[in-house]
């Protein structure tokens, strides 16, 4: 009889390295944490923060630009009226000057996912009157910037789009 086959009858306890309990648990914590980060990698990747602006030197710039055109839409008393329906957004405008012109854009933009934006260049019906198609209806909180398409003027406002409701802007 040879000393290993000894010592295994002698001690009937041993088993067998893979049917270890203790083995099992040191192993799978490690393992757990490495599968954890890698699907925390992943999942941040496909759903990556799109609030942040890389540009954000020129945005700083456009500050200026951007002050200016408030300014000028307050000189000109510009106000509106805008009007969601099922099919449609009508924005009816009112101006101390001859400054709105044939088109002016309309952007509705969404406070947390920029998929959500809409922006629409809206055509004059005539009298300050201007009406667009939409197919796809725009509910809930948005940032409306209404310009002209020479951002010589902007409106801005923060509403809560329902559909079949008017909404009052002014430049602020």
């Amino acid at each position: 009889m040879t000393m290993q086959e000894t010592n295994e009858s002698n001690n009937p306890d041993i088993r067998p390295w893979f049917k270890e309990p203790w083995l099992w648990l040191v192993i799978l914590l490690p393992v757990s944490a490495v599968v954890a980060g890698i699907s925390t990698v992943i999942i941040a990747n496909n759903n990556a923060v799109e609030m942040v602006n890389d540009d954000y030197y020129k945005l700083g710039l456009a500050i200026n630009r951007n002050i200016d055109a408030v300014t000028k839409a307050k000189s000109l008393d510009i106000k509106g009226r805008l009007f969601f329906s099922p099919d449609k957004i009508q924005l009816h405008l009112q101006s101390n000057g001859d400054e709105i012109t044939d088109q002016i854009l309309l952007d509705l933009i969404h406070p947390t996912e920029k998929r959500l934006d809409k922006h629409f260049k809206m055509k004059s019906l005539g009298h300050g009157v201007f009406s667009i198609e939409n197919s796809i209806p725009v509910s809930g909180r948005r940032y409306i910037r209404i310009t002209s398409v020479e951002n010589q003027w902007v409106i801005k406002s923060e509403i809560n789009i329902t559909t079949g409701e008017t909404f009052l802007l002014s430049a602020k």
